[in-house]
């Protein structure tokens, strides 16, 4: 019998049970054992929560629980800890949760959501991560998804590779209806259509890579920060959010390897694959090309496009084919290292000979760069021997001739990132974190060194937001001063402007203007005289899940007292915030503008850095708390409140002196 089939047979089982005990709960006969309630297991296997040995499940205790709708059992510990809760959410008198906990906390749920008897949805909490899978014919494997992070589809990425499953991959990947949601323009979505045909051939041709045996295990993604790709470029409904070149790290027998997938893109609140992941032997590192959404700088990437007033000149002409028609013969990615640093040195030629050959200055540059990142990638990916020797020749040669150039800090940045793929590549696990100082400490001096590049605004604020979120908040300063006030005009010049306006917010009139979510516009001095809790948030935000029960709690309680709660939403679309605010069903007023974390006005206003974030504002609109946390929001109310209530009598007390001296 397959282990699905187990399942469904033992929680038939239990709905029995359980509709005995429910004609007279109470009584201590209806109550199942603890050693039957502890039978029962999630029906995915990838599930980390506590199982009891035996001596210890005898001393489980299964006692009845009742909510506003419905009730359960829950399975307490010997030391009184919450191992497992079997709810009936409906009050129909059978059970259609099953909650599976770690700590007394519950990581992972099977859920009867259309009340059948069957599990059709798996849903993962707190410490076991925020996927939510749907079974849609109810056979005990995930067919779609409602959430999926980036880390997560790496990981299930990594599981179908392995397991040749290609119904895993399938969920995976960017489908039909998804394309038609997105919007793309059509080349785009040809590139994803080709990219994605026949995977189950592109799975077959993966069967003889070894990082992908029985024995390989997921270690970590790794990815930049995510961008927002505008509609202008895409041609989509909406912006795309996306994360490009991302790739993942995988161990067997103690070696680690790569394995690129591509571009990543959000779709609602799932992150979904553009092409076959292609693994990438011996460590290495090599940047995928999707031929989406923007130029990739090694390896197996487009044919680059020529440089303006270059399409004439036919010798630079014939070679752009030439470099074409190189890049047709990439190697695969089961190819060894010897034919990768072969097709990477040949690559470098090409571009040498564009840059002998170009009419101009700027050509000439391009080209460089496209040498210089070519080198990197390679030296990234171990398949170049002498690349980063390369790459500090070709920066003293530039040095020499045009040290005023462009080219030098360009090259310098990428030395930098060579030499840290280098070192982690070759540092034991505990030399992680010293690396990782030695990085921030060298992209310091390269700030300082070279304030006006292209790269250095956005180098700057992720310096002065490293050092906020690590608690050093007068480095913090330092970096954010340093950004607005050398590239004020720059989007991360206005988040540094706006975080700088956030730390030195307290006591400051909070100045929140918008539109809500039906476009009416919104401001917080309307709210003049009340208590206004103002909270930024989005749907992935998943800490506010958790909090919502207190937020919830504290609005009924103080509501009546002039309480008021301010949603500032920083979801790239607003149905993306309408589906998770109907979904959970809140009520309070929501504002909304396009651009997301990094982009959207609402957020730049105060440089919002992590989500969710929450403000407290007083009856004058002033900021009495920023950055406060959930759980300090019951005292703080209290204080203020009681605070108020004592100036009240004060005032009163003052006032019956007063009358009592004028009789």
């Amino acid at each position: 019998m397959s282990r699905s089939n187990q399942r469904r047979n033992s929680i038939g089982i239990w709905l029995a049970v359980w509709c005995l005990g429910s004609v007279s709960v109470g009584l201590a006969a209806d109550t199942p054992s603890s050693e039957f309630a502890l039978t029962f297991r999630p029906t995915q296997t990838d599930v980390d929560y506590e199982i009891p040995n035996a001596a210890n499940a005898k001393q489980c205790k299964v006692t009845v629980e009742r909510y506003a709708k419905g009730s359960g059992w829950v399975v307490n510990g010997p030391g009184g800890e919450v191992l497992r809760r079997f709810v009936d959410s409906n009050d129909d008198k059978i059970v259609d949760q099953w909650r599976y906990y770690r700590d007394s906390v519950e990581v992972y749920r099977d859920q009867d959501s259309d009340f059948n008897k069957q599990v059709d949805q798996m849903r993962w909490f707190n410490s076991g991560g925020s996927r939510w899978g749907v079974d849609k014919n109810e056979d005990g494997k995930i067919d779609a998804w409602k959430v999926l992070s980036p880390e997560e589809l790496s990981r299930e990425a990594v599981k179908a590779l392995i397991a040749r499953d290609e119904r895993l991959l399938g969920t995976l990947v960017l489908s039909g209806d998804d394309l038609t949601r997105l919007g793309l323009k059509a080349e785009y979505s040809e590139t994803i259509r080709k990219n994605l045909a026949n995977l189950g051939g592109q799975l077959e041709k993966l069967s003889k890579v070894k990082m992908l045996s029985g024995k390989s295990k997921w270690l970590q993604f790794q990815g930049t920060m995510p961008s927002t790709i505008p509609t202008e470029q895409t041609g989509s409904r909406e912006d795309v959010i996306t994360h490009q070149n991302a790739m993942t790290l995988v161990e067997i027998d103690g070696q680690t390897g790569l394995i690129q997938l591509g571009t990543l893109i959000r779709v609602g609140d799932t992150w979904k694959l553009t092409r076959m992941p292609q693994p990438l032997e011996g460590n290495a590192v090599q940047v995928a090309d999707d031929g989406l959404f923007s130029p990739v700088i090694a390896g197996n990437q487009p044919a680059p496009q020529p440089a303006a007033g270059t399409a004439e000149n036919p010798k630079v002409q014939k070679l752009i084919e030439e470099l074409q028609a190189l890049d047709k013969k990439t190697p695969g990615p089961t190819a060894s290292k010897n034919a990768w640093a072969a097709f990477n040195e040949q690559r470098t030629v090409a571009l040498r000979k564009l840059v002998a050959s170009a009419d101009t200055v700027e050509d000439r540059e391009q080209w460089q760069k496209q040498i210089a990142d070519g080198i990197a990638a390679g030296v990234q990916s171990d398949t170049y021997t002498d690349g980063l020797e390369q790459l500090k020749s070709m920066l003293e040669d530039i040095e020499k001739k045009s040290p005023k150039s462009s080219l030098v800090a360009y090259l310098t940045y990428r030395i930098m990132t060579a030499e840290y793929s280098i070192k982690l590549r070759k540092a034991p696990t505990d030399k992680t974190a010293e690396i990782q100082e030695q990085w921030l400490k060298s992209l310091e001096t390269f700030v300082t060194k070279y304030p006006k590049e292209d790269d250095s605004p956005e180098a700057l604020f992720q310096l002065g937001s490293t050092y906020e979120f690590s608690g050093k908040l007068k480095d913090a300063r330092t970096w954010y001063v340093k950004l607005s006030n050398s590239a004020p005009k720059t989007p991360s010049g206005a988040r540094a402007k706006g975080a700088l306006a956030r730390l030195d917010s307290k006591g400051e009139a909070f100045n929140l203007k918008g539109k809500d979510l039906a476009g009416m516009p919104v401001d917080v001095t309307d709210l003049k005289g009340k208590v206004v809790l103002v909270i930024y948030w989005a749907n992935w935000s998943e800490p506010l899940v958790k909090d919502l029960p207190k937020i919830r709690a504290l609005y009924e309680q103080y509501h009546d007292r002039g309480l008021e709660i301010l949603g500032v939403n920083l979801d790239a679309t607003k149905e993306d915030a309408k589906a998770w605010i109907a979904e959970h069903k809140v009520d309070w007023t929501q504002l909304h503008e396009p651009g997301g974390l990094e982009g959207s006005p609402l957020a730049v206003e105060y440089g919002i850095i992590h989500l969710p974030s929450m403000f407290v504002i007083d009856r004058d609109s002033k900021v009495i708390y920023r950055g406060i946390a959930a759980e300090e929001l019951e005292p703080v109310f209290g204080e203020i409140l009681k605070s108020e209530d004592k100036a009240q009598e004060k005032k009163s007390a003052d006032k019956k002196a007063e009358e009592k001296a004028d009789k």
